[in-house]
């Protein structure tokens, strides 16, 4: 129980507790930089009720969506190639690259992809070899690109971790049985990464 209270502790106060502020924060009403601290469902309302905070709210669960399965389609291959593919030599170097940007300040690496997506950026290489008139700042397409590069490095490790402890004689008994590599990836990778999987030919700790 000691062991484990250090980590939960660690979780709450880095995960749970900033959602719980927000949640929180959701019962208060705001002025400027006052806060009234009294219960209200006021906030609620308003977000239900009114057409502009209707569109806003399901812009913002369609653009979460979208995000979300994005940085599954792209993180679930490079964990793949990672934990299955890739030369153990080279495994953790690897890791670490895709880790890096966690060196830099978040900040800056947004900073950074204001000035990709800016006019003198992509766009603008875009209108050096005839695609001219494309403008991704401050689109939804920019809000996208943005999320998924700031998630994409927390899901490959817990993908990658999953499919590391898949036992490769499934593997091969898969291709030994005349699998393709497609049935394989649904039939045997794909449902050995979901969490809380147990694995029947592992053998239990």
């Amino acid at each position: 129980m000691v062991l484990i209270s250090a980590p939960f502790l660690y979780a709450f106060i880095l995960l749970a507790f900033p959602i719980l502020s927000v949640f929180a924060h959701s019962f208060w009403t705001q002025n400027y930089l006052t806060i009234d601290y009294g219960f209200t469902l006021e906030n609620y309302r308003i977000a239900l009720t009114e057409p502009l905070y209707q569109q806003l709210l399901l812009r913002s669960l369609r653009i979460s969506l979208t995000v979300g399965v994005a940085t599954i389609l792209l993180a679930f291959p490079m964990a793949y190639f990672l934990a299955l593919k890739a030369n153990p030599k080279y495994r953790v170097a690897l890791l670490v690259l895709v880790m890096a940007p966690f060196w830099t300040s978040q900040l800056l690496r947004y900073y950074a992809w204001i000035m990709l997506l800016g006019g003198k950026g992509i766009p603008a290489w875009l209108a050096y070899i005839g695609i001219a008139d494309v403008r991704i700042i401050n689109t939804p397409w920019a809000v996208l690109i943005g999320a998924v590069y700031g998630f994409l490095p927390l899901m490959v490790p817990p993908i990658y971790v999953s499919l590391e402890k898949l036992d490769k004689r499934l593997l091969e008994a898969s291709a030994d049985l005349g699998a393709t590599p497609t049935p394989t990836l649904f039939q045997v990778n794909l449902p050995r990464a979901l969490p809380g999987h147990l694995d029947p030919m592992r053998p239990s700790d």
